[in-house]
């Protein structure tokens, strides 16, 4: 028992605990997520599913318990560098964002987890780096996906613009997946002031940067 305790301590060891809900109907579905193209959908939209019952029960525009720990887990998933996990985990946090409102899930809340799940310390080694570029990328591909850019605050969405410049310059692995984060960024954002006051005037100081990098 002893034993036991210590390997859950270590297990844990760096990672900030997600609350469990009490039911375990959803837990082999976060599995399932991570697997092929079929059984990804299939467990992201059984997911949904789940989530609309549970939501119906609860009171007050609050989260149910399965909800709060999906986002949370979900979020978390885009660390991961098992195969498939960050393309499940990112799909089902679209249908979340798109199948709930925007009233009960707040981009302010979206971003509150997200900073506290997704982060770098200064004894962070270089995969769990490589994790978590993949995860900014990821989430900012989420927020595209669900029409949500344009609810985070300029100086946020300047801020993420130029780390995945970097990313796209420095990082050979990562320029297909950046590339494809950017164009969506342009394309949600090309009509209103966001464009305009922010990223329009972003890309002309370094257009020379982007060519050299595509």
């Amino acid at each position: 028992r002893y034993d036991e305790k210590i390997r859950k301590k270590k297990k844990n060891i760096g990672r900030k605990l997600i609350k469990m809900p009490d039911t375990s109907d959803i837990m082999q579905l976060f599995w399932g997520l991570a697997n092929g193209e079929k059984e990804r959908i299939n467990s992201g939209l059984e997911l949904i599913k789940i989530l609309q019952e549970k939501q119906t029960l609860q009171a007050n525009n609050q989260w149910c318990d399965e909800l709060s720990y999906s986002l949370k887990r979900l979020i978390r998933g885009l660390l991961s560098s098992r195969a498939g996990a960050r393309q499940g985990f990112s799909m089902a946090l679209v249908l979340i964002l798109n199948t709930f409102t925007s009233t009960l899930i707040t981009t302010k809340q979206l971003q509150s987890l997200k900073h506290s799940i997704i982060s770098l310390s200064q004894k962070s080694n270089k995969q769990e780096r490589k994790d978590y570029y993949f995860a900014q990328i990821f989430y900012m591909l989420v927020l595209c996906r669900t029409n949500r850019l344009n609810d985070l605050p300029a100086q946020q969405v300047l801020s993420a613009t130029s780390e995945i410049m970097k990313l796209l310059k420095e990082k050979k692995l990562m320029t297909e997946l950046c590339t494809s984060v950017m164009i969506q960024m342009i394309q949600q954002s090309t009509f209103n002031t966001l464009f305009k006051e922010t990223l329009y005037p972003y890309f002309l100081t370094c257009s020379s940067e982007i060519v050299v990098a595509t």
